[in-house]
């Protein structure tokens, strides 16, 4: 299963939710992993995934001996780990006769085991009980159970574009904030693979009672297995003046650097992309500290930085977007940097030119 733990998916339903449940876990088994015109096997693994209506012996022997609402909940008290995700499918979203449906979200989050649901009408029990829950607003059995089967393919055209794109356990996840509530809740949420931070954030977030670098030195500490992104700043150079004064910047930025990356082994500098940032980073790279070019508007920003020895970078796809944007309304993207207004043309542009400046970015 891609994931760095290998829990598993458990999908369940009644009726016609019972053949949804059934298809979603065949999906994760085989498709995500491997299309029907492919012979080798090896390509990728797909998602561990059972059906609980699948068994109609175990399924019956526990309607049978301990009634119908305790049908799934006997169930997942076996087969249900801590991590796992239940996906539940209703109609009605477990309200009414659904009481297998009800007591298995009871048991699954006693087991500390993620909720999701596809549900119908008002979303009933589910959309209250799951973590996170679709409903479709329609009150027609019908209606709903084929919707179902329209999300159900395009949540798994999405995971195997995913996988095929990025490559299974390739994908980082970082938590962007420098609050420790925060952090700790991205972390058990398995958004764990580092923390990235800059001054803005720090100064919203972060707890500058005794000054930025003790709040540096703090989050390096606490958090000492993953990377912490620290970010430099210009020191007052104006965007207009970076290229006339490259050597100043790159020896702002060094200074900055240096000094942060002696708080902890786990320091990631952050860099902003520009001709004296991107100097800086060819130095803290052949003495081997970590950094983050950050602000990279294009593509070709990135591959100059990691062609400069940069070890992660920041693309700022919605600031690309915004530009196209812009240049789609009939704007120069300068007007970013030279006029106050900008948010507002942007705002009145958006809607018309969005779709068009997506597809650019």
């Amino acid at each position: 299963m891609p994931g760095k733990k290998a829990k598993k998916v458990i999908t369940l339903g009644n009726g016609g939710s019972a053949s949804t449940a059934s298809h979603f876990a065949g999906d994760l088994l085989k498709t995500v992993a491997n299309d029907s015109s492919m012979k080798d096997i090896s390509v990728l693994k797909g998602f561990k995934a059972i059906c609980l209506n699948d068994n109609s012996a175990a399924l019956t022997a526990w309607i049978n001996d301990s009634g119908w609402d305790k049908a799934y909940s006997g169930l997942l008290h076996t087969l249900l780990e801590e991590g796992d995700v239940v996906l539940l499918f209703s109609v009605h979203g477990g309200s009414g006769w659904s009481g297998n449906i009800v007591e298995a979200m009871k048991l699954a989050k006693e087991r500390g085991a993620k909720l999701a649901g596809l549900a119908g009408f008002d979303g009933g029990k589910m959309k209250e009980m799951c973590d996170a829950c679709v409903v479709v607003p329609k009150n027609s059995t019908p209606h709903v159970e084929g919707f179902h089967g329209v999300v159900q393919h395009l949540i798994i055209f999405r995971l195997k574009e995913l996988i095929n794109s990025v490559g299974a356990g390739k994908m980082k996840l970082f938590a962007d904030t420098a609050s420790v509530d925060e952090i700790n809740f991205c972390i058990a949420n398995r958004v764990d693979d580092g923390i990235t931070t800059n001054p803005k954030i720090m100064e919203a977030t972060g707890d500058l009672s005794q000054g930025f670098m003790t709040a540096c030195k703090t989050l390096l500490d606490k958090y000492p297995d993953i990377p912490v992104s620290l970010e430099t700043d210009l020191g007052g150079i104006r965007v207009f003046e970076l290229e006339d004064q490259k050597e100043k910047a790159k020896k702002v930025l060094l200074k900055q650097a240096l000094l942060l990356a002696s708080l902890g082994k786990n320091a990631v500098i952050k860099i902003p992309i520009c001709s004296g940032g991107l100097s800086a980073v060819k130095e803290l790279s052949k003495k081997g500290i970590k950094t983050n070019v950050t602000a990279c508007m294009t593509p070709y920003q990135a591959l100059k930085a990691a062609e400069e020895g940069a070890t992660y970078v920041s693309i700022f796809a919605n600031r690309t977007l915004d530009a196209h944007i812009i240049s789609l309304a009939g704007y120069s993207p300068g007007i970013i940097l030279t006029n106050p207004n900008w948010k507002q043309i942007l705002a009145e542009n958006k809607d018309r030119f969005f779709e068009k400046a997506w597809e650019r970015t």
